[in-house]
């Protein structure tokens, strides 16, 4: 069956079952409603391009009709991103603003991640509507996101699976569009309808990538209309589109690339021409049926043309006048008459020897260039004029964020980079600003090299062009970026990122290509710098030398002694920053200035009390956890406790976005195993800024209880709500109508019990009243309600105070606020999982009972839920056996970004 037989086949099919009634439902009308867009089945072996036109934003993708398929073709590496900025690649035609049906099929399915095909709806370049599936490289899922003046939104997202083929079906009603999707183009599964008002002006597929941004080729069978699915036959009831020939012809060395590059073209069909010259020859001008001096023209093919190309030989610039001085290192030495060092952090190496100049930074020490320049560096003045420069480099970055490249300084908050990095995996050359310390990037390529990298920056008045080689002969364009800049120093630099690995960038030669004869050195003076201190307090130099060669810049920094702070420099200085510059151009002197300083001390406000018993209604975890937050308005320098006088410990300060979650709160987390039986004493010392010093002294009890089943906490007898259980996380009130959470945030939780229970059941009522700030981060995800079972307490997951590991834990009972809300019952290390979706109402009380028995093969955990003013259901809700949680474990409340109260605790045994 052709591909048109095969269409019209579907077509009527299509009618036929939307008059039997099983595909989505259409609009009450006598008649078929007129249709919003034109249908096109692909079958004429070329795009009909008076019909549809083709965005393509990075100017690489490509676009074909063969055997009844139209193909969207998107390379690897490129950014065809569809979000924010509509990058995806893409034909439209008109679509009138009204109800409407599209319908597609395609013949690819999406298998790697961010690779996506779909309906867009667009409005206009910022507004638009996208309908789509992609992969996330491990499942594929139905998409839909609106985009309102550039700025993208979720509306809809489902995992499906799909064989050969997806085809997608948007259904428009109003301000109302319905996604559906097949698989087999029989059945049709409705998604979620989402209400969002859009003035449509076009219509059509797409496909497009994310990051990592795989190659990706969306095959498009049809795109049609219900309401007239049939798009005739080609050649009716016009003549076929004529075609016309572009030929092209070159005068002496050079050559012409077009794009799109075809034999023949349709009527008003727009080709690009690009001369490209032979080395030593230039481009001239275009004659025939074009004209012109630009290397890059297009040509609108309305009848056979012909277009020559003129190039000429190159005639050689004599040298301009250098903007710096070049130099090949040959001298055995740094020329510190001419280069400047600048070393941030005071450890890097900067050396001249076998022709080279070396920049080592050194392992786990920030030199990171983005935001504050911490990358050493030297240079050298250069003057605020258009130049090439070029560097050789005999070292290639392999670790993740070594970096090498070319500094151009206005000042020490703006300035332009162009280097080459590693990101572990891959080689990049890259470009990037930054503006008042505010870093930006201009442009990144993946590159590979061996054993050396050259680097060729040409500024043209505020125009900066980077080209790269690999052989010191071929050279390549990184990319071109517009910036205002009044240069002032250039140079060499060698910097890294987290996780700051050592590196060592080996410079050949650094030259002006105007003149890149270094020749002789001048000679290099060298100066004295002499500090002093008025008041308590020392100064630092970086480096720190006796003497200085001329154009040094030093690092000065002041440290005030405790209980004084810094006022000041004078001298060859000035200004109250605590660290400042001084560029040796002389003998200098620079007095730092110190005043006794004026401050409060920290305040230490201990959440449950200065004398706190743990275990006396059992051991609910293998942690006791004394709860705070400290302030100051200096800023505090450190925060750390000491246990019965042994040796400080460093507490974290919030906010981390997980367990300290509001500024300045801390969690001194001990185990029941360090503390003695009886009084423990926990001294917690806060300093400031300023010196000034705060110690709070906590009496902390052992007095561990036996916790029998049945055990039941009545929140009413105690307004501590340490009292009845233990507060792992957050403020929490407790009174005669519950336990509440006084400050919503991450994972606020409390634990009941004892670690050693294994067979029980556990019921409490709990009331949500709204969701709290802060959900929906990397950290948190969604909030949610609920209870954990075998219990055991945290986990550390490295070096991280207090530990932030959920596991091993026996099972979680909660309920989520996710996709519409969804109980949720899930095992130790979140496997296995199982869920079922309904709401919760706020402001009402629901029950939650939970129970683990041991059975054959583990623990089966069940879980149930139900208004409380209605009857409990016979059976459970959810239910699952795990096999490699805990044996037992106390009972943990968990109000998750939620204002929630829970009522009093009975857990039973079983």
């Amino acid at each position: 069956m052709n591909a048109r037989i095969r269409f019209r086949s579907l077509a009527l099919g299509l009618v036929a079952v939307l008059a039997g009634g099983t595909a989505i439902a259409q609009p009450a009308s006598a008649e078929d409603p007129d249709p919003a867009f034109i249908s096109d089945d692909f079958a004429s072996g070329t795009l009909n391009t008076g019909l549809w036109t083709v965005t393509d934003p990075a100017g690489e993708g490509g676009v074909s009709v063969a055997n009844g398929r139209l193909k969207l073709s998107v390379p690897s590496g490129k950014n065809y991103d569809i979000w924010g900025t509509n990058r995806a690649l893409r034909a439209t035609q008109a679509v009138a603003d009204s109800d409407f049906q599209a319908e597609v099929r395609f013949t690819t399915v999406p298998t790697q991640k961010y690779q996506t095909q779909g309906i867009l709806v667009e409005q206009n370049a910022t507004n638009w509507l996208r309908f789509d599936v992609y992969s996330t490289g491990s499942a594929l899922r139905v998409f839909a996101a609106k985009t309102i003046n550039g700025s993208s939104t979720q509306l809809l997202q489902s995992n499906i699976s799909a064989g050969p083929e997806v085809q997608l079906r948007l259904t428009r009603e109003g301000d109302s569009w319905t996604l559906a999707y097949s698989t087999n183009g029989t059945t049709w599964v409705n998604t979620t309808t989402v209400t969002h008002p859009l003035q449509a002006n076009r219509i059509g597929p797409f496909a497009s990538n994310g990051s990592p941004y795989p190659a990706f080729t969306a095959e498009v069978d049809w795109f049609i209309d219900t309401a007239a699915p049939d798009p005739g036959d080609p050649g009716d009831p016009g003549d076929p589109d004529p075609t016309f020939t572009l030929d092209t012809v070159t005068s002496g060395q050079g050559s012409i690339t077009r794009s799109p590059n075809q034999q023949s073209y349709p009527a008003g069909a727009t080709v690009t021409l690009t001369a490209q010259p032979s080395d030593g020859w230039e481009f001239s001008s275009w004659s025939g049926d074009a004209s012109g001096t630009a290397a890059s023209i297009d040509v609108t093919v309305d009848s056979n043309k012909t277009v020559n190309a003129t190039f000429i030989e190159a005639q050689a610039e004599p040298p301009g006048e250098a903007a710096f001085v070049s130099d090949d290192f040959a001298s055995g030495s740094l020329n510190t008459g001419l280069w400047a060092i600048t070393d941030p952090a005071g450890k890097g190496n900067a050396t001249v020897n076998d022709g080279r100049l070396r920049l080592s930074v050194p392992s786990g020490t920030n030199y990171d260039i983005w935001g504050t320049n911490r990358a050493l560096r030297v240079t050298q003045p250069v003057a605020d004029t258009d130049f090439q420069a070029e560097v050789r480099f005999t070292s290639v970055p392999s670790q993740k964020y070594q970096t090498q490249g070319i500094l151009v300084e206005q000042n020490a908050t703006n300035w332009l980079r162009f280097d080459v990095h590693s990101t572990g995996s891959a080689l990049r050359v890259y470009g990037a600003r930054t503006v008042n310390g505010a870093s930006a990037q201009l442009f990144s390529k993946t590159i590979s090299a061996s054993s050396q990298v050259l680097l060729r920056l040409e500024r043209t008045n505020d125009s900066w062009a980077l080209s790269y080689s690999t052989n010191g002969t071929t050279w390549t364009s990184a990319g071109t970026a517009d910036h205002v800049l009044q240069a002032s120093r250039i140079g060499p630099f060698a910097s890294n990122g987290s996780p700051y690995p050592a590196f060592t960038a080996e410079i050949d030669y650094f030259v002006d290509l105007a003149n890149t004869d270094p020749g002789d050195p001048e000679p290099n003076p060298e100066y004295s710098l002499t500090t002093n201190a008025v008041g308590q307090g020392t100064i630092s130099k970086s480096p720190n030398q006796t003497s200085y060669a001329a154009g040094t810049v030093v690092t000065l920094t002041a440290q005030a002694a405790s209980g004084w702070q810094f006022a000041g420099w004078s001298g060859a200085a000035s200004g109250t920053n605590t660290t400042t510059d001084v560029t040796m151009d002389g003998n200098k002197s620079v007095t730092a200035t110190f005043s006794q300083a004026q401050s409060n001390p920290p305040v230490i406000d201990v959440w449950y009390g200065d004398d706190q018993i743990f275990g006396a209604r059992g051991q609910s975890q293998k942690w006791v956890n004394i709860l705070g937050n400290v302030s100051d308005g200096d800023g505090v320098q450190s925060l750390t406790y000491r246990l019965n006088g042994g040796s400080p410990v460093t507490l974290q300060r919030g906010p981390d976005l997980r367990r300290l979650y509001g500024t300045g709160d801390f969690n001194v987390e001990i185990l029941y195993s360090n503390l003695n039986n009886g009084a423990n004493t926990v001294a917690i010392t806060a300093v400031d800024t300023t010196g000034a010093t705060t110690t709070k002294s906590v009496t902390v009890r052992k007095d561990i209880q036996a916790a029998t089943l049945p055990h039941n906490v009545s929140w009413g007898s105690s307004t501590n709500p340490n009292h009845t259980a233990q507060v792992v996380d957050g403020k929490w009130t407790s009174s005669s109508n519950g336990l509440t959470v006084t400050e919503m945030g991450y994972d606020r939780t409390v634990a009941v019990g004892h670690t050693g229970w294994e067979n029980y059941e556990v019921t409490v009522p709990v009331t949500v009243r709204e969701l709290g700030p802060g959900a929906g981060t990397p950290q948190s995800g969604a909030p949610l309600v609920g209870l954990g079972l075998h219990w055991q307490g945290h986990t550390t997951v490295g070096s991280e105070q207090p530990a932030r590991g959920w596991y091993p834990t026996g099972a979680f009972a909660w309920h989520r606020w996710q996709q519409g809300g969804r109980f949720e019952l899930i095992g130790n290390d979140g496997s296995p999982l199982t869920r079922k979706n309904t709401g919760w109402d706020f402001n009402t009380t629901y029950v939650m009972k939970a129970r683990v028995e041991s059975v054959s093969g583990g623990y089966r955990y069940s879980y149930k839920w139900w208004p409380q003013d209605s009857t409990e259901p016979a059976a459970w809700g959810l239910t699952l056996v795990e096999d490699d949680g805990p044996a037992t474990g106390s009972v943990l409340l968990i109000a998750h970004h939620v204002d929630a109260t829970f009522g009093d605790v009975v857990v039973s045994p079983l």
